[in-house]
């Protein structure tokens, strides 16, 4: 009986069990779609069925078409692709239903599959949108057929994160190419569009490499950073640069920006390669170019092997003084560049970046002679020409048929053979490649016999700034011409005392000569032109070398001072590169401030230096500390830097007794000062409260950085936040306010009643005096009151004094019987709570007989013991003693 309950009741649980529990909690399946093989016509893989694991390659066949919807997960169970003969439509949506092309493994890894293969030739386009790609081998390959790729991630491949053989590719449009162990995009073959994507942390951004000669390959406005070797690299056989467009990406943050290793002639453009290790590097090949381009921040702006050479012109280099190169260039303070000049030449520079608007330059033309008899030389100066840029070649057309071409030079010499009136037209190109509009001259040609003109300086030397006497004389055939017309030319500055004058009898005219200011060595062409009527024009030319001043380099160690601190002032002299020693160096503060010495002298190495003490100062100042360099031979010299003096800062602290008070209170307040862990003595402190009074409202900090203030709590009515503010100023320090919150409440009045008798006899004068208190201190003008016995007696309110004192004064009543009298008095004042207090006061009667109450106290204890004796002697009450008891027990 007892198996048969057992059995029973195992069935009854099963049921329940079967009944209760779904069979897919029992018998657990794999949700999840498995697909290999092929898709020979239209399919669609929906979100319903998603994840489709690949259990082996799954290829669509030519003429069909898969789709596979937003949000689906394909993932990859081994070394398997997706082979596209037909059409793939992958089209995601953000930002939670993209799709997913990656690993089957709980912890995946690059190269757990191979690659999403196209060869779709003839077939329709397929697409890629909102799609992310990891976990593959190479993770798109297009050998064939039409992809485009839009806002999609492409990631973790263990070689290539796109590889284009063949067919059309388009990857544009925000797609991420990142974290691929090769390359984030291989480029081996196919019409290939790479547009505004970021390519980022792969080994190699792009790579373009074998025969492309046949293909368009655009690659415009992607972001190419942070790639361990290249941002772009050009290894290709060959390329067809009609079709090969290479602008405006940004390539940064590589080791190389750019890196050619090919015999194809590249062109690089219009692209913006920053902070890169090396910007540029050509290891192979000739005829490169890489033209209008900003390579800037990097720590090599650009390099060749041996085996290279590049045209790099018309680059900007991060600064308009072109990339630094130790010999071509020493003073440049752009990108370093290498080679010799010939292999990597990269002059002329563009003074500006490349997306500056630019404007042509402007040509200036004059001659030094106008009026020439034929074979006469003629110099054709364009010096004067400008540009915001820079001007950098210039081209004269002499209008007889004969021009300079394009030249660096921008004094050309020419003569005519024949008579005639010829125009003369100059042109000249600025750093950006801008064409001027041309100026003109016209030169007659004439027979005519020439002046000769001789030109004679004070000196062939003179110091920056400095003036000389120039001396001319006009002569003709050995005789002095008088009236002639002199005008005098300076190419490189300075000017003239008179520009034009006529020669005298002699054929003599004299002027002088003011040098220009210059910071180098300066050779400066002065020409003297004559004419006259009859003849033809005569000039002649002198140079003269124009000295620098002393070079003076001043370096303030540190910039920043505070007030009343001191700062190292090194002066630097030199000339010419060389250091001078002996130059007596003085200093000039512009706002302040002194030195530890007036003047000095430089030392072997040209250097002096000076302890300068900033001044005082409540506000940040700026002082320039100007040096003037003065030695015998040497045109003096000066040089400046600009030190800031900021004020020092207070750390103030307000602190109180007590941070609550309660009406008319008085507290200490402190205030200490101090700078930096130091007490600062003689602060000036003023104290000012929202409510109350400070006594006093100014004073100075003592030698421990402290001072005191009486603060007078105001009466309350409730309780009350009170701000003190402390402002705290001292010459050399910036004014500096602190503050303190005190809370402050009502006070609570204590009234003392004290009369000067307890008792009185009736119709005698009494005097009560009260005192009125709070926390034991004596509070003024309380306004007291006086009741007698409930209203029987009114007394007059009176005033505390001082003291808090005040004094009530009485008759006590006519009475036939001694009484009681009950004084209450109350007290009050805003500010103030207090409570009624009492005291009782005896009226003794006339008669003086006993007073009731003393007659009570007798009779009671009389009547008490009567009314026991009765109840005994009745019975009511026994009384028994301890003998009888004993008695009794035995």
């Amino acid at each position: 009986m007892k198996n048969k309950i057992k059995t029973l009741a195992l069935v009854i649980s099963i049921i329940f069990s079967l009944t209760v529990f779904s069979p897919e909690s029992l018998f657990p399946t794999v949700k999840a779609t498995y697909v290999e093989g092929e898709i020979a016509i239209n399919t669609t893989w929906t979100l319903v069925d998603s994840p489709f694991i690949l259990s082996g390659n799954v290829t669509i066949r030519k003429g069909a078409t898969l789709i596979i919807e937003p949000g689906v997960e394909v993932r990859f169970g081994g070394n398997f692709s997706l082979i596209v003969n037909g059409r793939l439509i992958a089209k995601g949506s953000e930002p939670n239903r993209l799709i997913r092309f990656t690993s089957n493994k709980e912890t995946p890894e690059p190269g757990d599959w191979r690659t999403i293969y196209f060869n779709g030739t003839g077939q329709p386009p397929s697409l890629l949108e909102n799609c992310t790609v990891e976990y593959g081998v190479n993770g798109i390959t297009i050998a064939n057929g039409e992809l485009t790729i839009r806002s999609s991630t492409v990631r973790l491949s263990s070689k290539n994160g796109i590889v284009m053989l063949n067919g059309s590719v388009t990857v544009g449009r925000e797609n991420s190419i990142c974290n691929n162990t090769a390359s984030g995009i291989y480029i081996n073959g196919g019409n290939v569009v790479v547009e505004d994507n970021i390519i980022e942390f792969n080994g190699d951004g792009i790579i373009l490499t074998g025969n492309l000669t046949s293909f368009n390959i655009n690659i415009t406005k992607n972001s190419v950073n942070l790639n361990g070797k290249s941002g772009i690299s050009f290894l290709m056989e060959d390329y067809n640069q009609d079709s090969f467009v290479v602008r405006n990406n940004v390539v940064a943050l590589n080791y190389y920006g750019f890196y050619v290793s090919t015999d194809a002639s590249t062109i690089i453009t219009r692209n913006y390669i920053r902070q890169n290790e090396i910007g540029v590097f050509y290891e192979l090949g000739s005829g490169h170019k890489a033209n209008f381009n900003d390579i800037v921040g990097n720590v090599l702006g650009m390099d060749v092997s041996a085996d290279a050479t590049v045209d790099a012109t018309r680059n900007y280099w991060g600064d308009r003084s072109g990339p630094y190169h130790e010999l071509l260039n020493p003073k440049g303070k752009g990108d370093k560049v290498g080679g010799d000049g010939v292999n990597l030449d990269f002059i002329f520079f563009l003074t500006a970046p490349i997306d500056y608007s630019n404007h042509p330059p402007t040509a200036v033309l004059w001659t030094d002679k106008t009026t020439v008899a034929p074979g006469q030389v003629v110099a054709f100066v364009g010096f004067d020409s400008f540009d915001e840029g820079r001007v950098d070649q210039y081209f004269f057309d002499f209008g007889d048929g004969y021009n300079s071409g394009w030249t660096t030079l921008s004094i050309f010499f020419h003569n005519y053979i024949a008579t005639g009136n010829y125009v003369a037209r100059l042109w000249v190109m600025d750093d950006f490649g801008e064409v001027s509009s041309p100026a003109f001259t016209t030169i007659y040609v004439e027979n005519l016999p020439s002046l000769n003109v001789e030109l004679i300086t004070s000196s062939n030397r003179v110091p920056s700034g400095g003036e000389i006497s120039i001396t001319v004389h006009v002569s003709q055939g050995g005789s002095p011409v008088e009236g002639a017309n002199v005008t005098f030319f300076s190419i490189k500055g300075g000017s003239f005392a008179t520009k034009y004058a006529l020669t005298n009898s002699s054929g003599y005219f004299t002027t002088s000569f003011t040098a220009p200011a210059v910071e180098e060595i300066t050779d400066i062409r002065i020409i003297a032109k004559a004419s006259k009527s009859g003849f033809a024009d005569g000039s002649y030319h002198q140079y003269l070398t124009v000295l620098p001043p002393l070079s003076v380099d001043v370096v303030a160690q540190p910039l920043e001072v505070l007030s009343g601190e001191t700062s190292t002032v090194s002066v630097y002299v030199s000339w010419i590169g060389e250091p001078v020693e002996g130059a007596n160096i003085t200093l000039l503060s512009t706002n302040g401030g002194s030195f530890d010495e007036p003047s000095k002298l430089t030392d072997s190495s040209g250097k002096a230096f000076f302890t300068f003490n900033a001044p005082q100062t409540s506000g940040e100042i700026q002082t320039t500390i100007m040096a003037h360099a003065l030695r015998g031979g040497f045109t003096d010299g000066e040089g400046q830097t600009t030190i800031t003096i900021k004020p020092k800062m207070f750390m103030v602290r307000v602190t109180a007794e007590r941070n609550t008070t309660v009406s008319e209170e008085t507290v200490i307040v402190t205030v200490h000062v101090e700078h930096n862990g130091e007490s600062v003595q003689g602060a000036n402190v003023t104290l000012s409260t929202s409510a109350g009074t400070i006594s006093p409202t100014f004073n100075s900090t003592d030698s421990y950085g402290n001072v005191t203030f009486r603060f007078a709590t105001p009466p309350v009515s409730g309780e009350t936040n009170i701000t003190i503010n402390a402002t705290v100023s001292k010459t050399g320090f910036a004014t500096n306010t602190s503050s303190l919150v005190l809370t402050s409440k009502p006070g609570i009045l204590t009234i003392v009643i004290e009369p000067r008798t307890y008792s009185a006899p009736p119709e005698s004068p009494v005097e009560i005096d009260v005192y009125v208190r709070c926390d034991g201190r004596p509070v003024a003008g309380a306004n007291v009151t006086a009741t007698i016995s409930a209203g029987v007696i009114t007394l007059e309110p009176c005033l505390t004094d001082a003291n808090g004192h005040c004094i009530f004064s009485f008759l006590t009543p006519k009475t036939s019987e001694t009484m009681n009298l009950m004084v209450t008095v109350n007290a009050t004042k805003f500010g103030y709570v207090a409570s009624p207090t009492g005291v009782s006061l005896t009226v003794i009667s006339e008669a003086g007989g006993i007073p009731w109450l003393t007659i009570l106290l007798v009779l009671i204890p009389v009547l008490l013991v009567v009314m026991v004796a009765v109840l005994v002697k009745f019975g009511v009450i026994q009384v028994s003693f301890g003998e009888e008891e004993e008695d009794s027990i035995s």
